[in-house]
This record gives structure tokens, sequence and C-alpha cells, in this order.
């Protein structure tokens, strides 16, 4: 008896005509299969890559190039060099699985209007505990860890669910793989900039020079990480989140009109 075969995984394989980008990976009909690599191989000779079975790939996805564990299998950093032939739909869905779990579930509930995402608000208001804090975020502040927090840079999942002031993301801008309501992650990094309100802020005035070299700096240390961070680790003053959130707020407040042009 042939393995039951989901109905997600068969509308998702629908998509490969001959071929489909699912976040960091290119599947692409081969043969009797459906050949998955890194769309940074696209191109590359079959026989220069490691041909890898699922549990590879799983074993593989778990850690980025310098070795650190990734929390989030969506975040960008899924390392290129292999490649996977999948013979059946049961083999591609344990595969696509093993890359990003639950992924294929979650396009699915959405193509087929089972699920649907939720709001930044609706989100925060079942909140409890040490979590309830996050309500106390005004829409500036939460429309600003959303964009920072959930930038293209971290995760490649496409953002259904709103912020107040903010639209959802674009499948050109992320991927096709859904997110449907903030996750743990994003949850943590609101507490924070939540129990940031309490430290009373630092006004500091800023000219358009300085303000500059601050982003200048900034987007030098985003791509200058310490491998020894973690990424949930948002106390840290280096956390990249932190760090785009900061950069973000000194370039909009540097664009906004009536802003000196002179240096401060």
């Amino acid at each position: 008896m042939s393995p039951l075969v989901s109905p997600a995984v068969t509308a998702w394989i629908s998509r490969v005509a001959p071929e489909w980008v699912w976040a960091e990976i290119r599947a692409r009909r081969a043969e009797a299969a459906i050949e998955l690599r890194h769309i940074h191989d696209t191109g590359k000779p079959a026989e220069g890559l490691r041909l890898f079975s699922v549990g590879d790939l799983q074993a593989w996805s778990q850690t980025d190039a310098l070795g650190a564990f990734r929390p989030n299998k969506t975040a960008p950093g899924l390392r290129p060099g292999w490649r996977l032939m999948a013979r059946d739909a049961s083999e591609l869905e344990s595969a696509l699985e093993a890359a990003y779990p639950g992924a294929v579930a979650d396009w699915f509930s959405v193509v087929c209007g089972s699920a649907g995402p939720t709001s930044f608000r609706e989100f925060t208001g079942r909140q409890t505990g040490m979590y309830r804090c996050v309500r106390r975020l005004d829409d500036a502040r939460a429309l600003s860890v959303v964009r920072s927090g959930c930038d293209a840079a971290f995760c490649l999942r496409r953002r259904l669910w709103t912020v107040p002031g903010g639209a959802a993301d674009s499948e050109t801008e992320k991927s096709a793989i859904p997110c449907l309501e903030p996750c743990a992650l994003l949850l943590e990094f609101s507490r924070q900039a939540a129990c940031g309100l309490e430290d009373g802020g630092w006004p500091v005035t800023l000219g358009a020079a300085d303000s500059a070299s601050l982003v200048a700096a900034l987007d030098h240390a985003l791509h200058q990480r310490d491998p020894g961070l973690r990424e949930g680790d948002f106390a840290a003053p280096l956390n990249p989140r932190r760090l785009m959130r900061l950069r973000q707020q000194i370039a909009g407040a540097a664009s906004r009109p009536g802003k000196s042009s002179k240096e401060g």
C-alpha cells in the first residue's frame, strides 16, 4: 500500500511547474523526482553538490555556517552546497518539513481558506503574565517593533497578520511561506521594547551628518554579527533586531520634514 499523501503536499507539488522557490530552496522537476537545492546553488553541476537524504537535510538545517543553532528555521542562513532528490510525495513532504517545519501546512491552510491571520492587537490582547506588558506599546512603537523584528534579514515568512499603521508583507519581499501570527521571538522582542518604556529614555538631538554616521555604524554592526550572540538574547546591546530597530528609528527621524540638515 502506498503511503498516504496529504492534500497540502499534492497542492504544493502542482506549483512546481517546472520549478518553484520556497524561501531559500529551489524545487525543480528532474527525471522521475523533484530536486531540492539551495537557491545559491542554482545552475551548479549536480556532481559538485552533496547528495542529501531527508535526515541529512534535517541535521544540516539546525545550524548556520558558523555552527550556531538556528532557532527560527525560516530565518535566512540555510547553508548551500547540497541537493536532495525526492522520489515520491512522501519523501518530498518529509524533506520540506525538515527544512521548514509546519510551512507547507500553513501555506495550504491559507490557500484553501481554512485558516486566516490574526492581528498584533488581537494577539497581544491574549497575553498574560510577564507578556501582558506588550499591550502598552502604542501604535508607533508596535509598528517599529514589527518592522525591525520581522525584517527579511531575520525571517523569510511572509507576515499576513497586521499591526496598526502597517500593511502585511508581499510574497516578493519574503517568500511564499505565510506567517499567521507573531512568533515567540517577536513576542519576546515586543516585551523587551515594552519594558524599555519604563527607563525614561535619553533625549538627544542629532544633525543630519551625525544621524548618517550612526546609521552607517549600525549597518556595519548588522553585517559583522557576533557569532556567539544568541538570536533570542534581546537583552544583549548588539542583538541584531535591536540594532535594526534603532537604525530604522534614526533613519526615520532624519527623513522627516522640518529636520535640520546642519551637523549637530
